[in-house]
């Protein structure tokens, strides 16, 4: 069995830990708290913090909390370069059990875009209040100097949906910069929802293809994205368009959640993301809806040869009550559809001249 960063294993099911952002950019702070889980009557503690000194530097360390009570940090010193102890102990009191933080420690990102520090606790003591010592295991992080920001990744869709319907939900994605290639997981609740397509996005001026979709297992689909060539992409906009048929009834509820995100940008550099999930409840429609089969309507026919014609068709229907009137048109002397009006299947051709 090996153990994780920094990882000093104790006999019981105490456990000290380092909590740090994944990723940070160059010359901004940040906060590693030193989680404390399970203890029982705890008195005091004194511990060392190591990271790499070229790469960060400490600022300030303040006091914990376990449960309702404050951990005071009695002293602190940078003992060598990259290097600091901390000495914490509990006045007045019959010791402290629970979970909780026993410091916060404030870091400034003083390395450059690409290196990265463990923050790592070794030279750990915990006494109850009996002065007898606490078994603990100790485990460190680890903290990536990016020169991105964090992007935001959220599901915009309806709140509300219609028994039988199609709709579709965008994957948005906040400002980022040189953005080049994605990898995500979106989830839901089968008996919901059934995912009918996958499109690609757009970002400022630049289109996001959609590499590779799959249904890995009912209710969780993952994507795959990547811009060809090494220009890259930079602003806001969205990554793609979700496709889904509604199989609920009225009253079911489903979220439709992001996981697994991996954003990089032109130069393989992970770009830090958080996300945003959302949720539709289905309710029974009292209007003409139009529905399309399949959802969205989206085809690519590749290259055709001069002269040639290729068709794809798409089926038409009123997924929700009374008579759809409607009809469709085309913007393009290469392309003709048929018919027009008052049918339930479409037929595009397109006519390379």
């Amino acid at each position: 069995m090996s153990a994780p960063l920094g990882m000093v294993l104790g006999a019981n099911g105490v456990t000290v830990s380092i909590s740090a952002p994944d990723y940070t950019t160059p010359g901004s702070t940040f906060i590693a708290t030193v989680n404390i889980s399970e203890v029982t009557n705890f008195d005091s503690a004194n511990y060392d913090v190591s990271f790499d000194s070229f790469i960060l530097e400490v600022i300030s360390i303040t006091s914990g909390n376990i449960g309702a009570t404050e951990i005071p940090v009695i002293l602190w010193n940078e003992t060598e370069p990259g290097r600091i102890t901390v000495l914490e102990n509990v006045p007045d009191v019959e010791g402290i059990s629970g979970s909780g933080y026993l410091a916060e420690i404030q870091f400034h990102a003083i390395g450059a875009a690409g290196q990265s520090s463990e923050i790592a606790l070794s030279n750990g003591v915990l006494s109850d209040n009996a002065a007898q010592e606490i078994s603990a295991t100790w485990t460190g992080d680890l903290v990536h100097i990016t020169p991105h920001e964090t992007a935001t990744l959220s599901i915009n869709t309806p709140e509300t949906v219609y028994e039988g319907s199609n709709f579709s939900a965008t994957v948005d994605i906040s400002q980022v910069i040189n953005f080049d290639a994605c990898n995500y997981d979106v989830s839901f609740e089968p008996a919901v929802l059934q995912i009918t397509g996958v499109t690609g996005g757009r970002i400022g001026e630049t289109d996001i293809p959609v590499n590779l979709w799959n249904e890995i297992e009912p209710g969780k689909v993952t994507i795959a994205q990547n811009i060809p060539g090494v220009q890259g992409a930079s602003g806001a906009g969205y990554l793609a368009t979700l496709g889904f048929q509604v199989l609920g009834v009225d009253g079911q509820t489903s979220e439709i959640t992001l996981s697994n995100i991996v954003l990089s940008d032109t130069m393989a550099q992970i770009i830090p993301a958080e996300w945003i999930g959302a949720s539709i409840q289905v309710t029974i429609p009292v209007e003409p809806i139009l529905s399309t089969v399949p959802y969205p309507p989206s085809h690519d026919f590749g290259e055709v040869p001069h002269a040639a014609t290729r068709e794809w068709s798409f089926s038409v229907a009123n997924s929700g009550t009374g008579t759809l009137e409607w009809t469709v048109s085309d913007d393009q002397p290469w392309i003709t559809v048929s018919p027009v009006q008052r049918c339930m299947r479409l037929v595009m051709r397109v006519c390379s001249r």
